[in-house]
């Protein structure tokens, strides 16, 4: 994993332009009851110094101040698209829908599909854009600082962090000749032409974990993509406290394994065992058994606090590791616990049960 993540590259300082200008951008926005983010969001979206690009905004069935907020900036700034969705298709989730709409109406050579609570830097698209046709890429995705105002969900943040990465391997993403995919809803930033040829959210309607399949419909087609970080770029404002964290999660865990419940389960136990083993054999084991266990525990807070900057934690919370992971493994057992006894998900108010969730698989 450390080989890996220095592998990762950040985005550049500057930008660089494009040899042949830059492409018109379309920026396609999902919202859902985001009163407290949107607007500050949205015009951190406004400012960029982008020279060519649109704004799509997709209000999907919110029931709070946001389509209110949405008409009031919309008075500033005219050129601002906005679309409501008043009710949802049957056999869609509502943030899938929504991107999918706005794709349907963007007349950008690139669409870039992020969420309505990610605040950017005034260059972050047009260094994303250099980046996308220095590399002749088709698929850029950008993994962004994350913030929430409770400590614990930041360290709760860093470790899941840890976890996507020695899972999804994000540097092998450029690779070819390697199955691995990635995609984060923060920053999809897809060539129109490709969106097309893979068939679009189309392919994906009731998948809760719509980022990641993005990209691997991207991968399995056979086209160029990347994964940079752009901590200094984007930044994602997220739950508010562990309760929001964990009812956050319930939607989407399951997903990530195929809705295979003991897949997951016996994953935990795994992660768990050796997250605490060596913490045993502290206690119990001979001089030789816990120097072996000291170095493993250092590697593992190693990497732990590989992930500090991302999740804009201070560097000597690494020593709260075990802890975390215990917080950790109970969030994602619960998630996965409520889907089964539920029998499926709820998600922005709409139930979706497990044998329709099952079908869509990619």
């Amino acid at each position: 994993m450390l080989s890996g993540q220095r592998q990762l590259y950040q985005l550049p300082p500057e930008p660089q332009a494009p040899h042949q200008g830059w492409p018109k951008v379309s920026v396609i926005i999902s919202a859902r009851d985001e009163e407290a983010e949107i607007e500050q969001a949205l015009q951190s979206v406004l400012e960029m110094d982008y020279p060519n690009f649109e704004i799509i905004v997709v209000n999907d069935r919110s029931r709070d101040r946001t389509g209110i907020i949405l008409n009031q900036i919309k008075e500033r700034y005219p050129l601002l698209q906005i679309v409501t969705i008043e009710q949802l298709p049957d056999q869609w989730l509502g943030k899938n829908y929504a991107l999918h709409t706005g794709a349907a109406i963007a007349s950008g050579e690139l669409l870039l599909f992020t969420d309505a609570d990610i605040h950017f830097s005034t260059s972050a698209l047009k260094k994303a854009v250099g980046v996308l046709e220095k590399h002749n890429l088709d698929h850029l995705t950008l993994a962004p600082r994350v913030y929430s105002p409770s400590s614990l969900v930041n360290l709760l943040v860093a470790l899941f962090a840890k976890s996507l990465s020695l899972h999804a391997k994000p540097w092998l993403a450029r690779n070819p000749n390697s199955s691995h995919f990635i995609g984060f809803g923060a920053f999809n930033l897809v060539r129109r032409s490709v969106y097309e040829q893979i068939g679009g959210h189309s392919k994906i309607p009731l998948r809760p974990d719509d980022d990641m399949m993005f990209g691997k419909l991207i991968k399995q087609s056979g086209y160029r993509q990347d994964c940079w970080s752009a901590f200094d770029d984007l930044r994602l404002a997220w739950y508010p406290s562990f309760k929001a964290f964990m009812q956050g999660l319930e939607k989407n865990i399951l997903a990530g394994v195929d809705y295979q419940a003991g897949k997951l389960f016996l994953g935990l136990l795994f992660i768990t065992t050796l997250g605490l083993l060596p913490w045993g054999i502290l206690l119990v084991g001979d001089s030789i058994a816990k120097c072996i266990a000291l170095a493993t525990i250092g590697a593992s807070m190693w990497g732990f606090g590989l992930f500090f900057r991302a999740a804009s934690c201070p560097f000597y919370q690494v020593l709260f590791e075990p802890v975390i992971l215990l917080l950790y493994v109970f969030t994602l057992a619960r998630s996965a616990f409520l889907t089964l006894v539920r029998g499926g998900i709820y998600w922005r108010d709409t139930f979706y049960p497990l044998s329709l969730l099952r079908k869509n698989k990619v």
